[in-house]
């Protein structure tokens, strides 16, 4: 794999490992449970990664029109850097197109399944692709404007990161609510009158 990709490369795979490792050793309605009725669940968290990374991989792979040529950079809102520091401190943002959004329709292994077959198509073409192909503008963030590949590799390493930390926020959540349990929501919101 070329340089400029082996490390984002190399953390997409940690974290996408910690991410299923995490959720996955959890029962099945403590991933589905939602900490209030307009915030995510951690199968939600899962699935946005996926919907994001099959949405680049897709975007990486599809050849450019002659007749719309590209530049790096153009049609961004902010700053490739400035949309990495949100990512990487953590701001908590709103998803910004509705294809990404959970759909809540599919379960946990189909969406590691999806995840894996996701990754290895990605995988594979990585390898294949020369680096003229690497350099051009691949991918149009939606906020950030077009992004080379080395470029789109590292945001989803840092997506992948900021969504680990909402992994953390959502379980303590629960916790602190008092829904490890299917019992304990039950208990809980009669408790307050719910």
């Amino acid at each position: 794999m070329d340089r400029r990709l082996a490390g984002p490369w190399s953390r997409i795979q940690e974290r996408r490992d910690r991410m299923l490792a995490r959720v996955g050793a959890l029962p099945e309605a403590r991933r589905e449970r939602r900490p209030t009725p307009t915030s995510w669940s951690l199968l939600d968290v899962v699935e946005h990664c996926v919907l994001v990374e099959e949405g680049i991989t897709t975007a990486l792979a599809k050849e450019p029109s002659p007749d719309r040529p590209r530049r790096l950079g153009e049609g961004r809102k902010y700053p490739w850097w400035f949309v990495r520091l949100v990512l990487i401190a953590d701001v908590r943002i709103k998803a910004p197109v509705e294809a990404i959004l959970p759909r809540r329709e599919s379960t946990f292994a189909e969406l590691t399944a999806r995840w894996e077959r996701q990754r290895l198509a990605l995988g594979a073409w990585l390898e294949s692709q020369p680096d003229a192909v690497l350099a051009a503008p691949r991918f149009r963030h939606p906020l950030a404007g077009w992004l080379n590949v080395p470029a789109a590799i590292t945001f989803i390493a840092d997506h992948l990161g900021h969504h680990l930390s909402q992994l953390r926020r959502i379980e303590a959540q629960l916790l602190r609510w008092g829904f490890a349990s299917d019992r304990q929501v039950t208990f809980c919101c009669r408790r307050v009158g719910r």
